[in-house]
């Protein structure tokens, strides 16, 4: 059996809308809309310009939102 990852992108993602309080308010700070964030929750991948705006709005690691791209530093 696989072993499970430390963390998961959607939690990440979760935390940083729980953050800012709603998912308009972390779309407004990112300058995407809140469906955009929806469709991310629901599975759409992040993509990386906004995994780089949430890390700058929030503080969760680009890293921890897409390990696919910025892994490096991730434990």
């Amino acid at each position: 059996m696989a072993q499970a990852l430390a963390y998961e992108p959607i939690h990440a993602l979760q935390r940083a809308v729980d953050q800012k309080g709603s998912q308009s308010a972390l779309a407004r700070d990112i300058g995407f809309t809140q469906g955009s964030v929806w469709r991310w929750l629901n599975g759409t991948q992040v993509p990386a310009e906004a995994a780089i705006a949430i890390e700058r709005s929030t503080g969760i690691s680009k890293a921890e939102i897409r390990p696919d791209l910025f892994a490096e530093g991730v434990r």
